[in-house]
């Protein structure tokens, strides 16, 4: 009878013990600190317009274009001896677009009807869960052919310790290197092409580049704006050549290449009659 009861009661007191006993937080979990990759994001996109009112060709023209993109994002996550969160996050973005106007900008490559951007970005961060604070620092780039833009970045965070409140600053840096594409008609040289063709006609792009000492690209761009336009021709043996060369009294775009033709027309006169011997003018 008394084992009995000496059993009975070490089960109530060994039952009291267990409802007695409260969950303790668990501060040792085992936590990899490893890298590992934590999440990985394919974005793709698509855009395509079409219209018959670009504003290059003067209201009257195709809109038509596309736009492709494709971007790769990749998280890596590892923890260090201090429990401290660190995140690498990796991006690159590929985009490819087409527009049917920009062909009217230039003919030479300058500007293209398409083209391709591409940017890539890295960012690192260091979260610390204990303090509420976070420190990152990040690098960017973006390029095409005629822009390409370098960006660095710094941040820091720190929430508050109820968690309902959260300061945030961040300093952003941009270099941007464009190259500006003008249209040919707003540059001096296709006026001074069209003046050589009038005086050397007929000639192809070879011997404009070699008598006005420019670049062939150059040449090009503006002999196909002047043949778009109809101000030069190209005949059936691939010559270039002009009727008439007019430039406006007071025009403020392709002075220089008239100034530039008279004092060439002077110059050679004058040269003209040196090589000849004589000392006046002959009426």
């Amino acid at each position: 009878m008394k084992k009995i009861c000496l059993t009975l009661i070490g089960i109530y007191l060994l039952f009291l013990t267990a409802l007695a006993q409260s969950k303790q937080p668990q501060t040792g979990a085992y936590r990899n600190r490893n890298l590992k990759t934590e999440e990985v994001n394919l974005i793709t996109g698509y855009y395509q317009q079409d219209g018959n009112h670009s504003a290059v060709t003067g209201g009257i023209g195709t809109q038509q274009l596309m736009d492709a993109s494709n971007i790769v994002q990749l998280r890596f996550v590892k923890w260090d001896r201090n429990d401290r969160k660190r995140i690498l996050e990796t991006e690159l973005g590929v985009d490819y677009h087409t527009a049917a106007s920009a062909a009217w900008v230039s003919k030479t490559g300058a500007s293209n009807p398409g083209g391709t951007r591409i940017y890539p970005s890295v960012t690192w961060k260091r979260e610390d869960e204990a303090r509420g604070t976070s420190l990152g620092w990040g690098l960017t780039y973006s390029g095409e052919y005629n822009y390409h833009s370098y960006g660095a970045n710094l941040s820091y965070s720190k929430t508050s310790a109820d968690g309902n409140s959260e300061f945030t600053g961040k300093v952003q840096l941009y270099a941007d290197r464009v190259k500006l594409i003008q249209p040919s008609e707003f540059n001096p040289e296709a006026t001074l092409v069209w003046v050589a063709i009038n005086r050397y006609a007929p000639c192809d792009e070879a011997a404009l580049a070699s008598a006005l000492k420019l670049e062939v690209s150059l040449i090009a761009d503006a002999t196909q704006r002047l043949l778009d336009s109809g101000r030069v021709q190209r005949g059936p043996d691939g010559l270039l050549r002009c009727d008439a060369c007019v430039i406006p009294v007071g025009a403020t775009i392709g002075w220089e290449a008239a100034v530039f033709d008279h004092y060439q027309a002077v110059v050679s006169a004058v040269c003209r009659k040196l090589r000849a011997g004589q000392v006046r003018s002959r009426f």
